[in-house]
């Protein structure tokens, strides 16, 4: 399929994403057999693939959020609690709008709510320029959730199948702050170069992060000439990273 980039660095841009992309990614993703996903995501968003391809490839149960629910925090909540979802996904603001949702019932007195009491696995996933996720909002929402519900801060732009780097976010996280992009992910090599491909002085230097691995897309497509641009390919070591 074609996905576009965000654009934050300038004019967005068509990026090509293969099946072997799709399956390298879901084959590293946190997803299990035993796991209920709850797919909420709309389709014009590259997101929904991770629930629907998260959820079935591993041999999961998908369970379908009513339209209604993209909205309505009662329906979203009702729906986890009703069918037992064990793993959710989601961007930065759903758990913020989720923690309004709770500390509205609070302030009203409401005794009626139910916590989510399934929720195995979560994960978070946004640009870290614009949407990322604070400590705060992983301390509030886990008040409504198991001691032992794992959380986890995704990062990686939309040219790396979803996600790149995870970080597992542990109970003895400091409650202010954003929080780190973790570690790559299987399949993935993250390198921190400079302006001539080369590797920074940890603790010195300042770089930019280069990923490449299975996931990457192969081609960026230029929507005026409709020209197919090939990514470079860079040899570290005598290893040959061909998508980076």
């Amino acid at each position: 399929h074609i996905v576009f980039t965000s654009g934050s660095t300038g004019k967005p841009k068509a990026a090509r994403i293969r099946h072997r992309n799709i399956v390298a990614y879901i084959c590293s993703y946190i997803t299990r057999s035993i796991d209920t996903v709850l797919y909420h995501i709309t389709v014009s968003f590259d997101g929904h693939l991770e629930d629907i391809c998260g959820g079935l490839l591993k041999g999961g149960q998908l369970i379908i959020l009513p339209p209604e629910g993209q909205l309505d925090m009662s329906i979203f909540v009702k729906t986890i609690n009703r069918h037992q979802v064990t793993y959710l996904g989601g961007v930065p603001s759903l758990y913020i709008m989720l923690n309004e949702y709770f500390h509205m019932l609070e302030a009203k007195g409401s005794q009626t709510y139910e916590d989510f009491f399934t929720l195995q696995r979560l994960s978070s996933s946004g640009m870290i320029s614009r949407e990322p996720l604070s400590m705060k909002t992983v301390s509030d929402f886990a008040k409504h959730t198991l001691q032992n519900c794992q959380m986890y801060n995704f990062y990686g732009p939309s040219e790396c199948t979803e996600v790149a780097t995870q970080y597992f976010i542990s109970q003895n996280e400091s409650h202010e702050g954003q929080l780190p992009i973790g570690q790559p992910m299987a399949n993935v090599y993250i390198h921190i170069l400079d302006e001539h491909l080369q590797h920074v002085i940890p603790g010195i230097q300042i770089g930019e992060i280069i990923i490449g691995d299975y996931n990457r897309f192969p081609w960026i497509i230029d929507s005026e000439s409709k020209v197919f641009h090939q990514l470079s390919s860079i040899f570290f070591i005598g290893i040959e990273y061909d998508r980076l």
